[in-house]
């Protein structure tokens, strides 16, 4: 372009391009400081709360940053927080997959995933155990000015938290627990071709049943080194499945 159009860009123009985001380096400072001392640092704790802080207006600090980070004091505990911290925080930007993997977390929440996916359709459709009677068939929706632009419109949603008994006026109903498969008359669910996507290679209404929650096979997400590479470094080369 004639006119490069600088640092203040949202685009990705090559201008400021996003390689890694600070919340990324912090949370994996925090992971490492956590593995390395068999337990979190005082700047692991600040690590993670520096990436909440931005989440949160201030006046909900002190429970949602300072009481909830401080609250997990053991190894474990702080680990368990970071993994989930990592989801909500990268939501969407593709680095679940790789985290689970490398965590050896990957089959088992890929695995629960698809039980509750599958359970949710069956309570949707009225053939489940109601275990998901709290997750919404519908959702409801509808078009209003925005507040901050005048100009331009937003979506309000409703009905997810808590459920709506009926579609509230001037609102429009889209599916949503009932939009992640469907169930014949004897209750035997088909998720719809993006969710059969999303668990091909690993796990399938055929294959569901046979599969040991003990005892899952481990996502093989690297490639691996080829042969002849393990022959010319003689052995030292090894290729490891599971990250044990």
């Amino acid at each position: 372009m004639r006119t490069p159009m600088g640092p203040n860009t949202t685009k990705s123009t090559g201008v400021n391009n996003t390689i890694m985001r600070f919340a990324d380096v912090l949370l994996m400072y925090a992971e490492v400081a956590n593995e390395n001392h068999g337990g979190p640092t005082p700047e692991a704790i600040e690590a993670v709360k520096r990436v909440r802080r931005r989440a949160f207006a201030p006046e909900d600090w002190a429970e949602k940053v300072d009481d909830y980070v401080e609250s997990r004091r053991s190894k474990e505990e702080f680990f368990d927080m970071i993994v989930q911290e990592r989801a909500w925080e990268f939501g969407g930007e593709g680095h679940r997959r790789f985290d689970l993997a490398r965590w050896n977390l990957h089959s088992k929440t890929m695995y629960n995933l698809y039980l509750d996916v599958t359970g949710i359709t069956a309570d949707a459709f009225g053939h489940g155990s109601n275990r998901y009677s709290w997750f919404p068939e519908y959702i409801y929706h509808r078009t209003v000015p925005d507040p901050e632009h005048p100009s331009r419109t937003v979506v309000e949603v409703t009905g997810i938290n808590p459920k709506e008994p009926v579609t509230p006026v001037g609102y429009t109903a889209s599916s949503f627990g009932r939009s992640f498969g469907t169930a014949d008359e004897d209750g035997n669910i088909t998720l719809n071709a993006s969710l059969e996507a999303a668990f091909r290679g690993f796990i399938t209404k055929e294959t569901v049943h046979l599969m040991d929650p003990e005892n899952l096979p481990p996502l093989r997400y690297l490639i691996p080194y080829p042969a002849q590479a393990i022959n010319d470094h003689r052995g030292e080369l090894v290729n490891y499945y599971g990250f044990q």
